[in-house]
């Protein structure tokens, strides 16, 4: 059974916590894949996909230069190289493909645009697919106005009619680096690329504005910065053409420090999540407006490991990278919606643990396709992670399903767990991390917490090699 329960006399920044009697989910290790390619760097380092199209930044091939590659996933579900691409008129240590914080490379339909923000002032290219499957450059993007160090072409997005690219270190009218969001329309009658509108920070607090941006369908685009604690949704009028800020999410309404880094964000047609350090949150659109619908306080082991230093998020599911975790050998994280709430299902690592990988600095899905980058394994080289959910295609399970009872819940005693496997540890958190509990579970698996002060607490129960085999979290009550 699953419960909610109001919690804002506990912790009058969270609205509403979700928590779960019973939460399975499998570990699944994940084989990798790579180009052949004798100068490859950093493979993985972004990654974008629309439906069986892949698109795979690699920003250090050829002494920086950077390249990305092209694949398709098949009718049977298997990833299959397609071609690789370059920018025209790109100097030398341009790193096609980004290298700042932000997402520089996006695929839709027959479209594809890659930034170099390390291009002195930064540049956009603009690919087209042809019939026969070969992209071909159609445009590059680099407005008059940009200066050295500008970094244009840190996070693009591209639709239908509208490329989006940012410059989170252009001076803006309220300061130095306070960064500026670039707007383009394509022209119906030229097919041209034309520049639209330029957005600024409508604050004079924080800077980087535009390290990370989403744009959904071709009127609504989310950006967040470095420093803001805040996310900023525009939208595009229909009757003026002109791009309105229509709400701002104050994310210190929810206990985020002033100025603490929103380090990622990523929006499907109706959630939108947020993560920084120590926090990630998702939000649900009801009436054209973003209200919080479910929190994650990592622990401290967590927060150590930059759990959501990567997030990716579809109506159905929400990927969580954590690059660091396990000697940075790297874990990711997915959990499903279902109708109680945002579920752990599935802990995905790499084949072997070797250190690292850093597999999960790059995550994104699509549909049932999962696609993890980890740009810094083999040396640098670079390698990605495929996990197809229908068909489990390229995975090894490392156990078979649980299904573990965690009763009473609430409670203000003991808890009893069912179904955990034999030697076991249980590790309980409070709400900002620290650990308050760490012990062997006995045979009688229960876990007596009267000592413990009434609140929210996260459990995080661990097997001997030490794999997360099970995560919830329950409420003290008091006395």
């Amino acid at each position: 059974m699953t419960k909610s329960i109001l919690l804002s006399s506990l912790f009058p920044f969270i609205l509403l916590i979700s928590y779960n009697n019973v939460i399975g989910q499998d570990t699944v290790y994940l084989h990798n894949f790579y180009p052949d390619y004798d100068d490859l760097y950093t493979f993985g380092y972004g990654i974008s996909s629309y439906q069986n199209k892949v698109a795979i930044a690699s920003p250090g091939d050829d002494g920086f230069l950077g390249a990305a590659y092209i694949y398709d996933i098949n009718g049977s579900g298997d990833i299959i190289y397609d071609e690789r691409i370059v920018g025209i008129d790109t100097p030398y240590t341009e790193y096609f493909g980004g290298w700042h914080e932000g997402h520089a490379i996006d695929i839709f339909k027959k479209q594809l645009i890659v930034g170099a923000d390390y291009n002195a002032q930064g540049a956009c290219y603009i690919f087209e697919e042809s019939g026969n499957n070969v992209w071909t450059q159609i445009q590059k993007l680099q407005p008059d106005e940009l200066i050295d160090c500008d970094n244009f072409g840190s996070s693009v997005a591209i639709n239908d009619s509208v490329a989006v690219s940012t410059a989170p270190l252009r001076e803006n009218p309220f300061g130095s680096s306070r960064g500026s969001v670039f707007i383009f329309s394509k022209n119906p009658l030229t097919s041209k690329w034309e520049k639209d509108t330029v957005l600024y920070k409508p604050t004079t607090v924080g800077g980087a504005f535009g390290d990370w941006v989403s744009l959904k369908n071709n009127a609504e685009l989310i950006i967040s910065g470095i420093d803001n604690s805040s996310i900023f949704v525009y939208e595009k009028d229909s009757l003026n053409g002109q791009w309105d800020l229509i709400q701002t999410i104050d994310l210190t309404a929810y206990g985020v420090q002033p100025l603490s880094s929103c380090c990622r964000i990523d929006a499907s047609d109706h959630y939108l999540v947020v993560s920084g350090i120590a926090y990630l949150f998702v939000f649900k659109k009801d009436n054209g407006h973003w209200n919080l619908d479910h929190s994650i306080f990592p622990t401290i082991e967590e927060i150590e490991g930059s759990f959501g230093y990567s997030v990716s998020i579809t109506d159905k599911h929400l990927l969580v990278g954590a690059p660091l975790l396990n000697n940075e050998s790297g874990t990711s994280f997915l959990y499903e919606k279902d109708s109680s709430g945002w579920q752990l299902t599935k802990v995905l690592l790499p084949i072997d643990s070797d250190e690292d990988k850093r597999m999960g600095e790059e995550v994104h899905i699509d549909g049932d396709y999962i696609i993890i980058g980890a740009p810094m394994e083999e040396s640098g080289e670079g390698r990605v992670y495929y996990l197809n959910l229908s068909q489990s295609t390229g995975i090894q399970n490392s156990y078979k399903p649980i299904s573990v009872k965690a009763f009473p819940n609430p409670s203000n005693e003991y808890i009893y767990f069912e179904g955990i496997p034999p030697e076991c540890f249980i590790n309980v958190y409070d709400r900002v991390g620290h650990e308050v509990l760490n012990a062997p579970i006995l045979n009688n698996q229960k876990v007596n917490i009267k000592q413990l002060e009434p609140g929210l607490y996260k459990v995080i129960i661990k097997g001997k090699d030490p794999r997360v085999v099970f995560q919830s979290s329950f409420v003290k009550l008091d006395p």
